[in-house]
């Protein structure tokens, strides 16, 4: 991806790293993604003909973070905070159980369930572990204990009348090195 003008003249690798430099970089791709959909005509969906996917995951997502947070709540988890955005990443869910805290990562699918829990990987592990590690220090709570559970939500398919399978993975990960 070549860079914008402003950005031709910075030389340093580590200044690209920086998170404002970042932030930029995705806002101006999400911008190209935009205008791409907007000069196509077809309004950011695909055609059905094409079969290509439609851009209805971010509703896939919001469904099943409602699921799972219900669930969550069913279980006796007590929900904190949906979708917060902090330095680290993002958290899907920050919930207390018992005395614990526990950040929640919130995998939504529609069809086979296997691969929902294989999407949360080592560079997906890290990213959640730096914002739960923001969140902590942002909100004070370096004496809590906290874990790692991972959700997922699985509807059999788009437009489905039968309830999501919900399952939760307690303690999925762990904020320790391996090694």
């Amino acid at each position: 991806m070549p860079l914008p003008f402003a950005f031709a003249g910075v030389r340093s690798s580590r200044c690209r790293r920086t998170p404002f430099f970042r932030r930029v970089r995705n806002a101006l791709g999400r911008l190209r993604s935009w205008l791409a959909d907007r000069l196509s005509g077809t309004g950011g969906k695909r055609s059905p003909a094409t079969d290509e996917p439609h851009a209805d995951h971010l509703e896939v997502g919001r469904r099943g973070e409602s699921a799972a947070a219900a669930h969550l709540t069913s279980l006796g988890y007590r929900v904190l905070f949906r979708n917060v955005r902090i330095a680290g990443g993002e958290l899907d869910i920050v919930a207390l159980h018992g005395k614990t805290v526990v950040f929640v990562e919130v995998k939504s699918r529609i069809g086979e369930s296997a691969t929902a829990w294989e999407r949360v990987d080592e560079k997906k592990r890290r990213s959640l572990l730096r914002a739960a590690q923001a969140f902590v220090r942002q909100k004070n709570l370096q004496g809590s204990t906290y874990r790692f559970d991972v959700v997922t939500v699985c509807r059999p398919s788009h437009d489905s009348a039968d309830a999501p399978v919900v399952r939760v993975y307690r303690n999925a990960f762990s904020d320790e090195r391996d090694g």
